[in-house]
């Protein structure tokens, strides 16, 4: 990965000169991304020449890198552009408007057409269609480098495009005026709270937060000055993130309040690597492991959860496993981690009921096997 300053990461260009999508991006942020530190703008705010990209993708992944990377050859800083498919349940595949959302038979429609057209598919179907957004986002830092997400993590759910259009209109979102949710059969201006999804706007605002984080995450070596930190966030993390799966008395079983000091010492000594997630000097996250291929700890700063530090750690253990050619990898997964370790190609192969501290846990036994899919490179998200 090259390197980048950290002011270069305070103010990204988003690759639009359609205000309601400038606006809507600056409202994610301010709402769940003030922690990044990171403004917008939009091309309207650069006094430059800027050509329009065309966009000969045929899906909207390459779309949003077409648009990203020609931004980024103009004005040579960090640039991010997203574009959209629209799929509509039981069309036929040649009227799919896929990344063609305004264009049909050639022509580009003006928002009013938009509405027409789309209304007039949901007549012939009997009122209304299932149909859904497929996003996409491409950040260029340099010619080498682009982080890329296209997935349901950053799409909104489901929903009814309908015939009869809402009185209500925003400039750039036309299809606004005939969505309806399928959960409340309302138009999405008649919600209570109109919003744009909050589970896959946090999903955009998280994109940005991994790759920040790519760039100001260090993993280091455990060093004593890291041990009360480190004992900190294991109660804390066990008592957040843990309470969904285990009752509080085995919250407290597991991560007393007068935890003692010489637990640290004790993870120590069973294993040969421990390593501290560290960003802007906070520890939020340590892992550790054994010469025996045993990947024993991994916790994450429960305020910091979802944003790439476990697999951070994850991938720093599995590559000084594989780089010792240890090609089997274990791991003991409480119910809270096991998703997590599945995720990452662990399978289980047994399942344990162990007493600790007066309670009982169940754990999973799971492995992996570093030789089939491992990439040496680390750090990839």
């Amino acid at each position: 990965m090259g390197y980048i300053n950290q002011n270069e990461l305070s103010e990204i260009v988003y690759g639009t000169s359609n205000p309601a999508k400038l606006e809507f991006m600056r409202r994610l942020f301010d709402s769940f991304g003030g922690n990044l530190g990171i403004s917008i703008v939009g091309l309207t705010d650069i006094s430059c020449d800027i050509p329009v990209p065309d966009e000969t993708g045929n899906d909207p992944l390459r779309n949003a890198r077409i648009k990203a990377l020609s931004y980024y050859r103009v004005l040579k800083r960090l640039v991010f552009s997203c574009d959209t498919g629209l799929y509509i349940d039981d069309l036929d595949d040649d009227k799919q408007p896929g990344v063609h959302v305004r264009l049909v038979d050639g022509k580009r429609l003006s928002d009013d057409e938009m509405i027409t057209y789309y209304s007039g598919l949901a007549a012939a179907a009997g009122g209304k269609v299932t149909a859904r957004y497929i996003n996409a986002i491409c950040l260029v830092i340099n010619e080498h480098e682009m982080h890329e997400q296209m997935s349901l993590g950053i799409s909104p759910e489901p929903f009814y495009i309908v015939e009869t259009p809402h009185s209500r209109r925003k400039e750039g979102f036309p299809l606004d005026s005939l969505s309806v949710s399928i959960a409340d059969n309302r138009y999405f201006y008649d919600l209570e709270k109109y919003t744009e999804d909050i589970g896959y706007s946090v999903g955009f605002v998280r994109f940005f937060a991994k790759v920040k984080l790519s760039f100001e995450l260090e993993i280091v070596k455990y060093e004593p000055k890291h041990r009360g930190s480190i004992l900190r966030l294991f109660h804390d993390t066990v008592h957040s993130v843990n309470s969904k799966d285990y009752t509080q008395a085995q919250l407290n079983a597991w991560a007393p309040d007068d935890i003692n000091e010489s637990l640290v010492e004790r993870w120590l000594e069973r294993n040969d690597l421990f390593l501290v997630a560290v960003q802007r000097e906070k520890i939020v996250g340590f892992g550790a492991a054994n010469l025996f291929g045993y990947f024993d700890l991994l916790y994450v700063h429960k305020d910091y959860l979802r944003i790439g530090i476990a697999t951070a750690i994850a991938n720093h253990i599995e590559k000084y496993m594989y780089d010792i050619q240890i090609t089997t990898v274990t791991a003991s997964a409480s119910l809270t981690s096991k998703p997590f370790f599945e995720q990452r190609g662990y399978t289980v192969i047994g399942k344990q009921k162990k007493e600790f501290n007066g309670c009982s846990f169940i754990n999973f036994n799971m492995i992996k096997d570093l030789s089939d899919d491992y990439d040496r490179s680390v750090g990839k998200q």
